[in-house]
This record gives C-alpha cells, sequence and structure tokens, in this order.
C-alpha cells in the first residue's frame, strides 16, 4: 500500500536518474570535442560581432571540431582563445595574418 502511494515518486528519481546519467556525458563530450556556445563582450569585434553592446550581446557557437581536423587556420576566421592575463577568461579575434606574413 505504502509502495503504491511511493511508486510515481520513483519513476519519476528513474528517469531523471537515467537522464543524468546520459546526459551529462554527452554534453562533456560535445563542448570537449565538438563545439560549445560563447557569450561576446566588449568593442573589439564590432561591427561583426556586438554591433550595440549596450542593448545586447552576441552569442557565438564556437566550433572544436574543425581545429581538431587540422584544417587550419586561415586568414579572416575568427577564433577564440584564453586570455593571458585571466586563464578563466576567452577572447575572440579575427585572424588578420599567419605565419610568415608581413603585418
Amino acid at each position: 500500500m505504502v509502495y503504491q502511494r511511493v511508486r510515481p515518486y520513483i519513476n519519476v528519481l528513474g528517469m531523471f536518474t537515467r537522464g543524468f546519467v546520459i546526459g551529462v556525458p554527452v554534453v562533456i563530450t560535445f563542448v570537449d570535442y565538438v563545439g560549445s556556445v560563447k557569450g561576446v563582450t566588449g568593442i573589439s569585434m564590432q561591427p561583426t560581432l556586438n554591433p550595440n553592446p549596450r542593448k545586447s550581446s552576441d552569442v557565438v557557437l564556437v566550433n572544436s571540431w574543425a581545429v581538431r581536423r587540422f584544417e587550419g587556420i586561415n586568414r579572416g576566421d575568427i577564433v577564440t582563445l584564453t586570455d593571458p592575463t585571466d586563464p578563466d577568461a576567452a577572447l575572440i579575434k579575427r585572424v588578420i595574418a599567419l605565419e610568415g606574413d608581413r603585418v
């Protein structure tokens, strides 16, 4: 009798646990190998990104897959990198020159 009253809660807990056990590894794998979503703040990429930072900030999907497949980085690509002054922050920049180019 008690089991019948508790059974719906056990079913919900089981579904949550299965979703968690499957979902977390999928999200971690996606972020590590395929890509992630990053918010763009600041004015350094204007007007391409963040044309009006006071009203809203742009969000970009960062493609990690292309770099992992060694497709290389080309002039004009937009890349993200770790901020050397703040390892927890990311920078987003456009490539204007490659190795060997005169700037």
